[in-house]
């Protein structure tokens, strides 16, 4: 009813001659924020993380036009994952870490018939807002990706963080050349009627087999051929390698890297890698939220909470959240 009165209005103006690029630009907001729909499917498995990384969630879905639902997966122990009103609980699967869960979600969304409204969904893990910055710099970046993909539902899209080894990787068969971070990212109606799950087809365990290194060594994983070569040196890197591009857990002074985390690791990054390969492969376009040279410049300050904080004279967990 209203946007309908706002079109006889700007039928108006327009008889007279007036400008009408402002009406048109609200009529279209109004429609927006009137029919969009949101699925957000949040992965939890670290009991500390969940409180904030639940509330930063919600806040995120909130901020976007329309309506939302909030699925939440628990990837954890059955037994401490409190129930909510407005929050559906549904318990995971770890076997590919967040990947089975975020599968299990997209299940749970296609038989409730959530996915059958939504114009856009949300996935993230419970880390999202511990292990990378997630101040209002960043939050603000993100939802702004999230409203493009809104403004064109039925367009197969990725967005979230972009990264690139600066050539081409192949898994699969598939080529990418670069790939979206999936710690926090959007997927269009129009991609999800394209995939049907979030991981590769094939069994994890075809991308690689166990490597023994006799009894004083500890076994790791041996990559296959469906790997190019410069994908396989990524990943390892990222398990065994040093510095900031090595994974936490498979430190040598972290905790104890076993085989079953080694393989849960490369299972969620050969998964992460295979998920952009195959939305360019059925016709998405993948978008970096942090393209803007400006918004890249900014987040430099969300390294510095505390002196934000002192700047605008509040605590960093007012700013970030917590």
């Amino acid at each position: 009813m209203l946007c309908s009165t706002l079109r006889t209005i700007q039928r108006r103006v327009a008889a007279r001659g007036f400008r009408l690029r402002p009406l048109a630009h609200g009529i279209h907001h109004i429609s927006l924020c009137m029919s969009a729909f949101t699925t957000g499917v949040l992965l939890t498995y670290y009991e500390p993380y969940r409180t904030r990384a639940i509330a930063q969630f919600e806040a995120l879905l909130e901020s976007l036009p329309g309506q939302h639902a909030l699925v939440v997966v628990n990837n954890g122990p059955a037994d401490t994952m409190p129930m909510r009103v407005g929050i559906t609980v549904i318990a995971g699967n770890n076997s590919h870490r967040e990947f089975s869960g975020w599968d299990a979600g997209l299940a749970y969304c296609r038989e409730s018939g959530l996915l059958e409204k939504s114009d856009l969904t949300v996935f993230a893990n419970d880390t999202f807002c511990h292990h990378n910055k997630f101040g209002p710099i960043t939050r603000f970046a993100f939802a702004r990706a999230f409203r493009r993909l809104l403004q064109a539902p039925a367009a197969p899209a990725l967005t979230g963080e972009i990264h690139a080894l600066g050539k081409p990787y192949q898994i699969d068969g598939l080529t990418g050349d670069r790939w979206v971070a999936t710690y926090l990212f959007g997927i269009s109606r129009g991609l999800l009627e394209r995939l049907e799950q979030l991981t590769p087809a094939i069994p994890m365990a075809d991308f690689y087999r166990q490597k023994h290194h006799g009894n004083d060594n500890e076994d790791t994983l041996e990559f296959s051929d469906l790997l190019s070569p410069n994908l396989v040196r990524h990943v390892e890197q990222w398990l065994l390698g040093s510095g900031n591009t090595r994974w936490q857990g498979g430190s040598a002074n972290g905790p104890a890297r076993t085989l079953v985390q080694l393989q849960g690791k490369a299972n969620s990054v050969l998964c992460e890698k295979y998920l952009t390969a195959v939305a360019l492969a059925r016709g998405a376009v993948a978008s970096d939220v942090f393209a803007s040279a400006s918004i890249r410049r900014l987040r430099r300050i969300e390294i510095l909470p505390k002196k934000l904080a002192a700047l605008l004279g509040r605590e960093s967990n007012e700013i970030y959240g917590g």
